[in-house]
């Protein structure tokens, strides 16, 4: 559960730094999206070394 909601979160601030920067829409929720994914890279990085 805490894990979706940070995936969650990581979308949103990706989003809304984007929009902030000028990005449209769809790069936006793409930026976001990035951003997520790479979230969750350090997350299963994280596991993998303990």
């Amino acid at each position: 559960m805490a894990v979706a909601v940070h995936v969650v979160l990581l979308v949103a601030r990706g989003l809304l730094a984007a929009r902030a920067a000028g990005r449209t829409w769809g790069s936006a929720l793409v930026i976001g999206t990035v951003d997520a994914l790479l979230g969750l890279a350090v997350v299963v990085a994280n596991a993998v070394i303990k």
